[in-house]
């Protein structure tokens, strides 16, 4: 019982059995006025990911000796329930409007009707998996039950953001990274699952940017 208990803990992990719901939270809405008059969209990011997925990790960890096994999920849309790449550009232009940065900020499938565009290129959004049975392969799924880790996740994004107008002329352009991670154990960790904090790191920093960027802003003819 007690190996069948590990595996199965093992394919939770390698495939997401328990799918997580998207869950983004805006900060509160910013009511000043705005950095500027201008419009903006924010359009689906385009998708630059690698698509290959690796979860052979899982099945290293359990062979005598070795201390752990690593396995990468490129494309870990189904484990988070989303599409990032309408989930990030939404969540985004949520932020960016409760900042009060530009008159109006809202995500748009069409890159028209808005003054500028947020264009975004999601370079990367990694969900990896250290999995462990501490060199002891399936005993060491004893040691789960005293409440040391099965493992640690890792969740990595990284989205390159250009503004533009609607002639395609370049106001600002910066490549944003942002990682997390934590334990994940027999008794903890299984639900919880922070590319929305992750995506909230890059947020912040983008705010921050774009609220230097918007009051100089001056669209060229």
């Amino acid at each position: 019982m007690k190996k069948i208990l590990a595996i199965f803990l093992v394919l939770n992990l390698c495939t997401g059995c328990a799918v997580q719901g998207w869950k983004y939270t805006s900060e509160p809405k910013n009511y000043k006025k705005p950095e500027t008059h201008y419009t903006l969209i924010v359009p689906p990011l385009r998708d630059a990911r690698d698509s290959e997925n690796s979860i052979a990790g899982y099945w290293i960890s359990m062979i005598p000796l070795v201390p752990y096994g690593t396995s990468t999920i490129n494309i870990p849309d189904l484990r988070m329930n989303s599409k990032p790449v309408e989930d990030f550009s939404k969540a985004i232009a949520e932020e960016i409007d409760n900042a009060s940065i530009f008159k109006n900020s809202s995500f748009a499938y069409s890159k028209t009707g808005a003054d500028l565009y947020l264009i975004g290129t999601l370079k990367s959004s990694q969900h990896i998996i250290n999995s462990t049975f501490y060199g002891l392969s399936l005993p060491g799924d004893l040691l789960w039950y005293l409440g040391l880790p099965a493992g640690k996740y890792h969740f990595n994004i990284e989205i390159e953001y250009t503004l533009i107008d609607g002639d395609n002329n370049v106001y600002f352009t910066k490549t944003y990274t942002a990682d997390m991670s934590n334990f994940v154990g027999l008794y903890y960790g299984l639900d919880k699952y922070s590319f929305e904090e992750t995506l909230k790191k890059i947020a912040k920093k983008l705010i921050v940017d774009l609220n230097e960027v918007a009051p100089s802003l001056k669209l060229k003819k």
